[in-house]
Formats: C-alpha cells, structure tokens, sequence
C-alpha cells in the first residue's frame, strides 16, 4: 500500500496513458510513443505524382540540382536567371507541400540557391534518378507515359 502512495505518476504526452515514473523528467510511457511524438524533426510532405511539373522539375535538377541525403538544391545564376529562379520556387513549393524551401541569394559568387530541406523529398528525387554523380532520365519520362 505504501508502495503505491510514494510512486510518481504520470501521463504520456502521446498516448495519453498513465504510467509510472522513474524520475520527474519522464513525459513518455515508452521510448516508442517519445519518437512517434517528435518524429526527429521530420516533416510530413506530400509527394507528387508523375506528371509534366514533376518531369520540368527532375530536368531542371538533371541540369542545376543536386540531392544529399536532407535536401536538394537548385544552384541558378543571378543575372541570367533572375526571371527564372522565382518559378523554380514556386515549382518547388507546388510540388513539395509542407518541405521547407527557401531562396538562399550568395551576391559574392552571382548565384541563387533554391534548397528544399526534407529528407522525404530527398530520397524521392534520388529514386527518380538524381544522385550525386550519375545523373539519369527516368523510363517513365522518355516513354511519356503517365504525363
């Protein structure tokens, strides 16, 4: 009896459950629900699916892009491309809802760097083709299927 009046009690900040606690810290039942509740800073993004604007895009990362492992860029030229870089981020932000893209400007070196920061969106352009040094059309955009 005594046993249940002196443990700390808690309830889960995902679940919702009552748990007990070892320390006053704790806010989680299980290190399951502490990951399922922060998700590591991971956004949900929606994907595109195929079509011409997923294709314009892939084509401009085959021509000025590159994708890690966290995000993609989109490296422009500033006076060339001034007209241009503003649709490259509104494609972006069409295509990649709730990635978080910003237009980075570097004045030293002329250029304009469109960088969409999700691992999500990432590892989708890689499986479309676009790794770091080979670089490849997909079958579905030479076959102009599903567009």
């Amino acid at each position: 009896m005594w046993f249940k009046e002196n443990m700390l009690l808690g309830i889960c900040a995902f679940c919702n459950s009552e748990f007990r606690k070892r320390e006053k810290k704790y806010k989680f039942c299980s290190i399951l629900c502490a990951n399922r509740f922060n998700l590591n800073g991971l956004n949900k993004v929606k994907l595109p699916s195929k079509s011409k604007r997923l294709a314009e895009f892939i084509g401009i990362c085959i021509g000025d892009g590159c994708a890690s492992k966290y995000q993609i860029s989109i490296t422009l030229n500033s006076i060339a491309d001034r007209n241009y870089a503003p649709y490259v981020l509104n494609l972006s932000q069409s295509l990649f809802p709730g990635a978080k893209i910003s237009l980075i400007k570097r004045v030293d070196e002329n250029s304009i760097i469109v960088r969409i920061n999700s691992r999500i969106a990432s590892e989708f352009i890689k499986n479309m083709g676009i790794i770091s040094n080979a670089k490849y059309i997909p079958t579905w955009i030479l076959n102009k299927q599903n567009i």
